[in-house]
């Protein structure tokens, strides 16, 4: 899937794919994976690490923030369609984005908010919101199996 999505469909796609997990008995919610939380010179890390194979699905960001790929390879739904990211990578991520993304190989991902703030709670209220639950139709899961076949094309 080489084509260019807009924010609002990118990120409505991973509404739907998070939708679609959470209907699954096995599926995992929050912060199920190992993280890591910095504060340093008003600025917090939060670095997470996922087993290869992980579909996951994150939150809706509220400020645009560097990330990094430190370890790893993950294909990643982005509004400029379906990438493959090998670490090392680093990015910038725009407020508004959502992702959804399956774990290649093992990965160690870094998202770096501006904060004043030292409390894990408060800065998450600040920098990520909480998504309302998607509502999807049958033509629209129809997109999101070809886009999850898409995303397990390495795996």
């Amino acid at each position: 899937m080489g084509k260019k999505l807009t924010k609002i469909d990118a990120n409505r796609c991973a509404k739907g794919i998070e939708t679609i997990i959470m209907k699954h008995p096995d599926a995992l919610y929050g912060d199920c994976f190992p993280l890591e939380h910095k504060f340093a010179g008003g600025m917090y890390m939060r670095q997470i690490t996922a087993p290869k194979g992980a579909l996951m699905v994150g939150k809706t960001h509220r400020q645009s923030h560097p990330s990094f790929l430190l370890k790893g390879k993950v294909r990643v739904l982005t509004s400029e369609g379906i990438r493959t990211l090998t670490a090392p990578a680093s990015f910038v991520t725009k407020a508004g984005d959502k992702r959804a993304g399956l774990v290649i190989e093992e990965m160690v991902w870094v998202d770096v908010f501006k904060t004043k703030s030292r409390s894990i709670k408060t800065v998450e209220r600040e920098c990520v919101k909480a998504d309302a639950k998607a509502k999807i139709t049958t033509k629209e899961i129809k997109l999101l199996t070809k886009i999850s076949e898409n995303l397990q094309k390495e795996l």
